[in-house]
């Protein structure tokens, strides 16, 4: 479920964010740290939305907000954060969800575009592809030399 109802579901059902850690169970022991807020907020303005909601359709969501500046029919009402994410206004949606996109699927991304590479080289390498190759696609027709001659001008 992806729905917000506290630790572990703001976010993503993956759960590739951080967790914010616990304090203490002593309250003499209790210090506030810059995770923790130093006031308590009215339940009607803790709210929140999953990962994969604020990440859809290119943020177009964040157009309609309604009286408390959050998306219009999107977030709920949540207990705690995993991530808090800020933003200002003047900064174009596109370039927050890239940043967004990279912040929270950059290493899988990594992990997947590396394994996918070592397979297909792996294949590659002992003749396992059905597809013609790179150079079998150039030498098609005799078509080499003209293809040449359009990336060298």
């Amino acid at each position: 479920s992806t729905s917000p109802r506290g630790r572990g579901s703001i976010l993503d059902p993956f759960s590739m964010s951080p967790r914010v850690p616990r304090p203490a169970s002593d309250p003499e022991s209790r210090r506030p740290c810059s995770r923790e807020l130093l006031f308590d907020l009215p339940e009607k303005l803790l709210q929140g939305v999953t990962l994969a909601q604020a990440l859809s359709g290119f943020g177009s969501h964040w157009l309609s907000l309604d009286s408390l500046g959050v998306p219009a029919n999107l977030s709920q009402q949540v207990s705690e954060y995993d991530a808090f994410l800020s933003h200002d206004w003047a900064t174009n949606r596109l370039v927050k969800m890239l940043a967004l996109h990279l912040h929270f699927n950059g290493a899988p991304a990594a992990v997947a575009s590396l394994l996918v590479g070592l397979v297909v080289g792996l294949m590659e390498g002992r003749g396992w592809f059905l597809w013609p190759t790179v150079t079998e696609l150039l030498v098609v027709r005799g078509e080499t030399m003209e293809l040449r001659a359009a990336f060298w001008s």
